[in-house]
């Protein structure tokens, strides 16, 4: 049974009498990418050299939470995560005719796909069904399902410095409005907002999250959006914009 406690930010605006600032007000949060069928779309960047899959029709992605034995991701002279096993994903926007005659050995490889793959929902109603939707690489990420501890939170928030798109095993952190010009015109800036994001109080995340059988908590974009920002818009008010000025006048 889900036990869903989202009302209590509903409260929270009640017993502080002013607006609160959630993360969804700074930042744009949205799933990883669905591709479809990662076993067959989602291949090892070795992999792809010796198949001389062309580089222009791969995506640099990266590999699912259990890779990772650290919460920033550095990355290499190419934008490649500097992470074990370095990915890559299909992602081709050219028609069939165009992949066989320019691309052969792309189209040796879309020829591999399994007939099940090809009738997939997702699949079969792109074109062509090799095109992946868009995503851009994001600077922070945080896992959607995990278990809590007293201590430590059942997510873990992740900086990505490299050029890879994530998986839909992780919910992706854009930043909007102001923090996004802010951080545009101070790009140094960006280690402090990380580490103000990995000091989101564990419960936080606990209210907002879905919990299920065996304690394990699922984090949802919705959800996620709700966790209070309230460190974020108090060490930097002025990511807050018009509202920040109406906040002090409370």
């Amino acid at each position: 049974m889900v036990s869903d406690w989202r009302c209590n930010h509903i409260n929270q605006r009640s017993i502080t009498g002013r607006p609160p600032f959630f993360l969804g007000d700074l930042f744009d949060i949205r799933r990883g990418i669905v591709t479809g069928g990662n076993d067959f779309f989602i291949l090892k960047r070795a992999t792809a050299r010796q198949l001389g899959l062309p580089d222009a029709y791969l995506r640099l992605m990266l590999p699912p939470p259990r890779f990772l034995t650290t919460t920033v991701i550095e990355a290499d002279d190419d934008g490649y995560p500097c992470l074990q096993p370095q990915l890559c994903l299909i992602d081709c926007d050219l028609a069939e005719e165009q992949v066989r005659e320019q691309y052969p050995a792309l189209w040796a490889y879309v020829q591999t796909a399994p007939a099940e793959l090809r009738q997939r929902y997702l699949v079969r109603r792109r074109t062509p069904w090799y095109w992946q939707e868009r995503r851009d690489p994001a600077p922070f990420l945080c896992t959607y399902m995990g278990r809590r501890t007293d201590r430590k939170s059942p997510f873990r928030l992740i900086w990505n410095r490299s050029q890879a798109i994530p998986p839909n095993v992780y919910l992706i952190l854009y930043p909007k409005g102001e923090l996004a010009r802010l951080l545009h015109q101070e790009p140094d800036r960006i280690a402090e907002l990380f580490a103000i994001l990995q000091d989101i109080n564990v419960a936080e995340f606990a209210v907002t999250s879905r919990v299920y059988g065996g304690g394990l908590h699922k984090l949802e974009p919705s959800e996620l959006a709700r966790v209070p920002a309230t460190k974020l818009v108090e060490r930097w008010p002025e990511v807050a914009g018009e509202a920040a000025v109406q906040e002090s006048l409370w």
